[in-house]
């Protein structure tokens, strides 16, 4: 999902940080002029608030969430309880209030695909 929304953003003219651990391998297709990259965790409050005081960023697109390759989020959570809970409750909950402390204007958070039910339906 993320980096289709990359994709978006550079395609209207934005231009896009990308935070989060091993970012760049994700995006060697775009047009890496366009993105800058800060390494972190949304487990790690500081991380978040040094990448939002560095950027200044005008809309903070909340992607992270806690999901082993292939497994999905259900089942991924599932087998580690512990890390998913950190990733996207208290994750989200840093991401949340770094940006309200660093008067962040607009946060736009993507929910979960597991909203939508089994996929075989």
């Amino acid at each position: 999902v993320g980096a289709h929304v990359v994709r978006a953003y550079v395609e209207a003219g934005w231009k896009v940080t990308v935070f989060g651990p091993s970012l760049k391998p994700c995006l060697t297709e775009f047009d890496l002029a366009h993105i800058s990259f800060h390494e972190g965790s949304v487990t790690r409050y500081d991380d978040i608030n040094q990448a939002l005081s560095k950027t200044r960023p005008e809309l903070v697109v909340g992607l992270a969430a806690y999901g082993a390759t292939g497994q999905g989020l259900l089942a991924s959570a599932a087998t580690n309880e512990t890390s998913a809970l950190e990733i996207n409750v208290n994750g989200f909950h840093n991401l949340l209030t770094a940006c309200r402390r660093q008067g962040t204007p607009r946060v736009l958070w993507a929910s979960t695909l597991a909203v939508f039910g089994n996929p075989t339906l």
